[in-house]
């Protein structure tokens, strides 16, 4: 690579030629050799140095292991062979995801130096279509903002005194301000969603079921945690499309993992769609409406009918979620138990209902846009726990900006093993906004 070769990648234009394009994009530029793995993974590095001093975001990576991969995998392409979908590029995980070459702590003292034998099976799945582990993000300790008394804490690219958000406040931290090509995170009750809309990326939380949560820790899944689902995360919406059929499917270790076929969404003209704004007795704030409002009016020209409908029981979501919450600390007796279960499944019966008028819902993410540093409230984001508590897919992207520059985020709910419809939704919305690299980030 000579120097003008270097300078191009690295400065300005670099980041005009990387972090502006998809994968789809950056993986034709490899194959065509006008990019090499090298000069992508040296790029993603460079702002590295410079940039998570800043936010703290990612918490392990390893440049030389990193860029000998990626000189292998340029070997590769110099004799023909394209090892996979992602070929060469570059990704980070959160800290929850274990990974044999990357200490995994997972926020916690007690793992501080832990590396697990074996990689998360979607670590796998990515590392075997070519893709190049540089890092693991920074995770929680015991709440929702992305701090721990390992690593610190992560802010937010936009504003540093505010919170990215949790759990996966790390990683979309780190794609928000181009340290990475894209992410690998898991949500429970909004923590991808959420993350995804205080730093105003695209990100996925799949249907229950649909990706293996082996590898994850602490352990999700199965009949003790019905709402958690591993996803991804990236700085368009297209790229989601590409990455998440490679996590889906059975390991043979998660036994809850259904193999579905992945659907194939009809136009976008076809498709009928409901909207709400507020959640039963709780509403956004002003500057989250007016995003809203705007969402409803565009993409109300590319689908067949909008129809604003708030569904029935939202007043359900919090007890069932703080009772949830509640077996966590402590053991409630066998009525109070069965009566959660009751008010749980009277709730996605009331939701599965109102969905067969539609293929789509458009809700907010949260109430208000990102926030200085302290937990954020479960009254504050009931818009991502009511999907969570159903399982289905939900798609967050940036469609908005808040009156003091920060991003606001929308969300695409489907039903269950519909994610395709979740983006083909997304990505329409996305031409509203998508996208913007944080001012703070200097060159």
């Amino acid at each position: 690579m000579n120097v003008h070769h270097q300078r191009f990648i690295n400065g300005y234009f670099g980041v005009k030629i990387i972090l502006d394009k998809t994968l789809t994009q950056i993986i034709e530029l490899i194959k065509f050799r006008k990019v090499s793995s090298f000069e992508l993974i040296s790029f993603y590095f460079q702002r590295i140095k410079r940039i998570n001093p800043q936010i703290n975001a990612l918490v392990q990576h390893n440049e030389e292991s990193a860029l000998n991969k990626a000189k292998l995998a340029d070997a590769q392409l110099a004799k023909g062979n394209l090892l996979g979908k992602l070929h060469g590029i570059p990704f980070t995980a959160k800290d929850w995801l274990e990974t044999k070459d990357f200490i995994s702590a997972a926020g916690m003292e007690e793992r501080r130096n832990y590396y697990p034998d074996n990689n998360a099976t979607v670590i796998n799945r990515l590392e075997k279509e070519g893709a190049i582990l540089i890092g693991k993000t920074n995770v929680p300790y015991n709440r929702i903002e992305t701090d721990n008394p390992v690593y610190g804490r992560t802010h937010n690219p936009y504003k540093l005194s505010y919170s990215p958000g949790g759990s996966s406040g790390g990683e979309v931290a780190a794609i928000t301000a181009g340290l990475t090509s894209f992410g690998i995170g898991s949500d429970s009750g909004g923590s991808i969603r959420l993350p995804c809309h205080f730093c105003g990326i695209a990100g996925l939380k799949p249907t229950t079921g649909r990706i293996p949560s082996t590898g994850h820790f602490p352990e999700i899944g199965g009949f003790i945690d019905p709402r958690s689902q591993i996803g991804p995360m990236s700085r368009f919406v297209e790229d989601l499309s590409l990455i998440y059929p490679i996590l889906c499917g059975n390991d043979g270790i998660d036994p809850y993992v259904i193999d579905m076929p992945h659907f194939e969404p009809s136009l976008l003209s076809t498709l009928k769609v409901a909207y709400y704004i507020n959640h039963h007795n709780i509403s956004p704030k002003e500057d989250v409406i007016k995003a809203i409002e705007t969402s409803a009016e565009f993409i109300k020209t590319h689908i067949k009918t909008l129809t604003y409908h708030e569904p029935d029981l939202l007043s359900l979501v919090l007890n069932i979620t703080y009772g949830y919450w509640s077996l966590y600390k402590n053991a409630p007796g066998a009525k109070e138990y069965l009566n959660l279960l009751k008010d749980w499944d009277k709730l996605r019966n009331s939701l599965w209902k109102y969905m067969q008028n539609y293929d789509a819902i458009i809700t907010p993410v949260c109430i208000e846009s990102a926030h200085v540093y302290g937990d954020t409230p479960a009254e504050a984001f009931p818009y991502t726990l009511t999907y969570s508590l159903v399982g289905w897919p939900c798609a967050v992207v940036r469609v908005g900006t808040s009156s003091d520059g920060l991003p606001i985020n929308i969300q695409v709910i489907s039903k269950p093993f519909h994610e395709e419809i979740c983006l083909l939704i997304a990505k329409k919305l996305e031409e509203l906004c998508g996208w913007q690299e944080p001012k703070i980030i200097y060159y």
